[in-house]
């Protein structure tokens, strides 16, 4: 029995054409005429997005479930895996689990394992709990409570462990979420 993962939630697989449509309907006039040979080169990488539940605390140490996405390539090994916190999602919509594409993930399609946590108040607890914001403590805990999930996801639903090495990034408030993150 798992300590922390809890369920799969929903999953699917993805190109890197879905990324740019996605894009697209946010920027509509953006031109990304420069960037269409990578996107050529890219156009074959499948990404599976698995958004996740799991087990993990509020910042007054009470139980709570929590979600998150694992983005993972299909069609290649992959390169490493990047836990990465996203920035701060003050609307409540378009977290990973809710999109299943992020920004965030780009880095799937170029054979990286990303690890994104939704946070707490995003995602499955978008109407049950308060965003913590600017606690940054919690912020850590409740991302490697979804490291630790992801850990336990690989070898029971994949067969195979998560690899051991990770790089973490993020960026506004997900880059004080990763440096509480690497306190854990």
């Amino acid at each position: 029995m798992s300590r922390f993962f809890k369920d799969i939630l929903k999953e699917g697989d993805f190109t890197i054409t879905d990324v740019f449509t996605e894009v697209k309907k946010d920027f509509p006039s953006l031109d990304l005429s420069r960037i269409e040979p990578l996107i050529k080169a890219l156009v074959r990488m499948r990404v599976r997005i698995t958004a996740i539940s799991y087990n993990t605390v509020d910042p007054k140490g009470n139980p709570v479930v929590s979600s998150g996405i694992i983005m993972r390539p299909l069609n290649r090994r992959p390169n490493g895996v990047l836990h990465f916190l996203p920035s701060a999602n003050i609307d409540k919509f378009g977290s990973g689990s809710d999109a299943l594409i992020l920004f965030e993930g780009v880095l799937s399609f170029l054979g990286y394992i990303i690890v994104i946590p939704d946070l707490l108040g995003n995602g499955i607890t978008k109407d049950t709990v308060e965003y913590p914001f600017l606690m940054a403590e919690n912020t850590g805990r409740v991302a490697y409570d979804m490291h630790r999930a992801a850990i336990e996801y690989f070898p029971a639903i994949l067969g195979y462990p998560l690899q051991k090495h990770i790089s973490i990034g993020g960026y506004s408030m997900g880059g004080s979420g990763a440096l509480a993150l690497v306190r854990h």
